[in-house]
This record gives structure tokens, sequence and C-alpha cells, in this order.
């Protein structure tokens, strides 16, 4: 589910209905889908798209952790 263009509704539906929930790690599903969705778009060459997400993860979630409890605005910084 989590790749391939079959993983952007799934990672759609993770942040429109689980956004505000976390996983027992302390990360939140919101910001984590929108990274996996902006990785996958990386990928996929839609550059706009990513960078659009990357920026919501930025200005609105710059507490967001990843699952290695490696805050994203960090990880971004190498993307």
């Amino acid at each position: 589910m989590s790749e391939g263009t079959e993983a952007e509704p799934y990672y759609q539906e993770c942040i429109e209905k689980y956004g505000d929930c976390y996983w027992e790690d302390g990360v939140q599903v919101g910001p984590f889908a929108r990274y996996n969705l902006a990785s996958y778009y990386k990928k996929a060459g839609q550059n706009e798209k990513a960078e659009a997400l990357y920026a919501k993860i930025k200005n609105n979630y710059p507490d967001s952790i990843d699952h290695g409890g490696r805050l994203l605005v960090d990880v971004l910084k190498n993307q």
C-alpha cells in the first residue's frame, strides 16, 4: 500500500482521516504521511507537489518526528 501510484490515495486518507492521531512512539500520522507522500512525489518527478508538502510540515508541524525520534524538519534538510 505504501509504494507506487496506488500509495497516493492511502496517504491522502491517512492525512484526512487520521492526521491528528499518534502512534505509540509519538509519531503523528498526518505529518508523517505527508512526508512519505512528498517522498513519493519527489521520486515521481512531481517536485512542486513534494515541496508544497515539505513546506506544510515545516510550517505547521515543526515538532513532528519520524519513527526513529528524529525531527521531520531535520530529515527534510537532507531531501
